[in-house]
Formats: C-alpha cells, sequence, structure tokens
C-alpha cells in the first residue's frame, strides 16, 4: 500500500500484523472489525463524536503554540483530521486509525490538504520516531484500548518533551439507561466497562504525564425507541467487547423487556436519552 506519507516522520506504512494472535482473543480483532464494517455508516450516526470533538477541538486552539506534527489517534472517517489541517495549515497533520476501512474512506474524501496524511496503525505501537510529535490529538478513541498503559506509553514515547497530549474519553457513567435496564432482564454484561476518572488519573500519571486540565461533562442522545439507540451503536461500530457479555443473539422476549425497562426513562417530550460521561484531558510530557 502506497502512502503519502513524508520520512522519517513516519517509519513505517502500516503497523506489522501480529502472527502469533489468536483469533478471538485479542479484543484488537474485534475492534478492527467492527469499525471496518462501520465505515460506510459511519457519518450518518456521529453526532456524538462530533460535538465532543468539535469541543476538544477548541481545547487544541487554546492550548496550541504553532505545532509542527499533530497525530490524530482513531482519527475515523477523518472529519476532524481535515479540521485539524485546515486550521493548522503550517503544520503535519497524522490522522491515524486501526480499521483500514476507515482510513481509505478518509483518503478518499480530504485530497485537497496538503499537509494531511492518514496510515492504518496501532496506537499500542506507532509506526513514529521518538520525541516527534508537538500534539497528540484524540477523540473518544481511548476506551477501546485493550491495554490503556501500553497505549499512553506509547503516547509519551512519540512526543517532544513538553509535547501536550489533548484528547476525550468515555467515563463509566456511559450508557447507564442501556446498562440497568438490561440488569433487570439477565446477568449478562451488555455495556462496555469504561475507566472511571481516578484509574485515568493514575494511569496518566504512571506513564510520567503531567496533567494541566480534566473536565467531565456529560452529553445526551435522545432517541424515540431502545431500538434507534442500538442500532446507532452498531453502525458507529461500538460493539460489546465485554467478556461476559452474551456470546449469542438476544431473544424476542429479551427485547421486549428491554423496551419496557428503558421505556421508563422517557422525557417530557416523550424522548429516550442515552446519556456518555465524557472525560477532556488535556496533559503534558
Amino acid at each position: 500500500m502506497i502512502v503519502r506519507v513524508k520520512r522519517p516522520w513516519v517509519l513505517l506504512a502500516c503497523y506489522p500484523r501480529r502472527k502469533n494472535v489468536i483469533l478471538g482473543l485479542d479484543p484488537r480483532i474485534s475492534i478492527t472489525r467492527s469499525f471496518n464494517r462501520a465505515a460506510k455508516s459511519y457519518n450518518q450516526v456521529n453526532f456524538l463524536q462530533l460535538e465532543v470533538g468539535y469541543r476538544l477541538f477548541c481545547w487544541l486552539k487554546d492550548f496550541a503554540d504553532h505545532p509542527k506534527k499533530i497525530a490524530d489517534l482513531g482519527c475515523g472517517t477523518g472529519i476532524i483530521t481535515a479540521k485539524l489541517a485546515q486550521d493548522f495549515p503550517q503544520s503535519r497533520v497524522l490522522g491515524i486509525d486501526i480499521a483500514e476501512n476507515m482510513i481509505e474512506y478518509a483518503r478518499s474524501c480530504f485530497t485537497k490538504e496538503k499537509n494531511l496524511n492518514f496510515i492504518t496503525a496501532d496506537a499500542d505501537s506507532l509506526p513514529l520516531e521518538n520525541e516527534n510529535l508537538d500534539i497528540a490529538f484524540s477523540n473518544l478513541m481511548l476506551q477501546w484500548s485493550p491495554n490503556l498503559k501500553t497505549t499512553l506509553t506509547a503516547l509519551w514515547r512519540a512526543l517532544k518533551p513538553g509535547g501536550k497530549l489533548i484528547f476525550s474519553t468515555l467515563g463509566p457513567g456511559s450508557l447507564n439507561e442501556l446498562r440497568n435496564a438490561w440488569a433487570k432482564i439477565d446477568h449478562y454484561k451488555h455495556v462496555n466497562n469504561f475507566v472511571d476518572r481516578e484509574q485515568l488519573t493514575e494511569e496518566l500519571m504512571c506513564a510520567q504525564f503531567k496533567i494541566l486540565k480534566f473536565e467531565t461533562v456529560y452529553h445526551y442522545r435522545l432517541f424515540d425507541t431502545v431500538l434507534d439507540l442500538m442500532h446507532e451503536l452498531k453502525k458507529l461500530g461500538a460493539n460489546n467487547l465485554n467478556e461476559l457479555r452474551n456470546k449469542n443473539l438476544s431473544s424476542k422476549k429479551s427485547f421486549k423487556q428491554l423496551q419496557i425497562f428503558y421505556d421508563k426513562y422517557r422525557d417530557k417530550n416523550n424522548k429516550l436519552p442515552a446519556s456518555f460521561e465524557i472525560y477532556y484531558v488535556y496533559a503534558t510530557k
């Protein structure tokens, strides 16, 4: 695969495939497959991602100081990445995603930005030289990391001294309504586990980052039915990765029960809310 990337910034065109990964055991396999399948439908339902991404982008503009190199980790279809390239025309911007279909889609959409490149890579093993980045930007990606410590260590390695890490991620209060409704039906885990603020702070400090700003903001999406919510999550590629999840399809009876229990959250406008606890973090190396 040919990638429009100048060396020596990027060492590899794509991340090396791990031959020793046993299919089905490494969560990265499921994550990659889910987001590859979602590439064509992602922009139809990425309302939360854009809302959070643009807010995070405003943070970056406040803190950025003429960065030469910016990497967007988990760039998806590249909308926010392209915005970075457009608003920082003197910077070299690199969009990185583990899903090749997402990267191919982004490349096809954004061809005019000469300072923008996209590559397929794993955030745990970034194909970047040490102390190379001025800014590592990541919007709603870190919650998918199977090993947050490894990912943060990789980001630390890639950042220059004084480099900035600006990211958003999901907190444990996300999708509480869905989690609570399913808990009344069976013992399976239907919603992913998300790292809480205390643990995230500890992981950042262990990776030697200095936290300068940490905000928690609740965002809400409204739906007509709980099935609309679940269809949106599927189109986003946001699959349940819990080991204790139901590995079989849920029955029609279970879905009917889910509709009944979730319906108790219906608001005065006859809409069903889905809450998302979002952490916004600005840290430096």
